[in-house]
């Protein structure tokens, strides 16, 4: 993972944000937008499919941080994203 400083989310709402993400193309979001955009992604996953019931998390407050993160730290959680994806789709050819 990109950085050694610990990222503002904890390991299920990052978790949260990876299900979010599922199925979002990122690289077509304008780079000074990406920030937004992961947001704006999360808030509608919790808001219409309300997961962060399903992960047990606090949804207002991932939006609110995701929604207020810097380039460097957007990119830190989009790399976690694809390293969860990466992982579980390795996972899945293993069984």
């Amino acid at each position: 993972m990109l950085g050694k400083d610990k990222l503002p989310l904890t390991l299920h709402e990052l978790d949260l944000v990876a299900d979010a993400c599922n199925g979002w193309y990122y690289a077509e979001e304008p780079p000074d937008m990406l920030s937004q955009a992961l947001a704006l992604q999360v808030h509608d996953a919790i808001k219409l499919n309300k997961i962060d019931e399903k992960w047990k998390v606090d949804g207002d407050k991932i939006i609110n941080v995701l929604s207020n993160c810097d380039a460097l730290t957007t990119f830190r959680v989009i790399d976690y994203v694809e390293q969860y994806w990466h992982k579980n789709s390795v996972d899945d050819l293993a069984e």
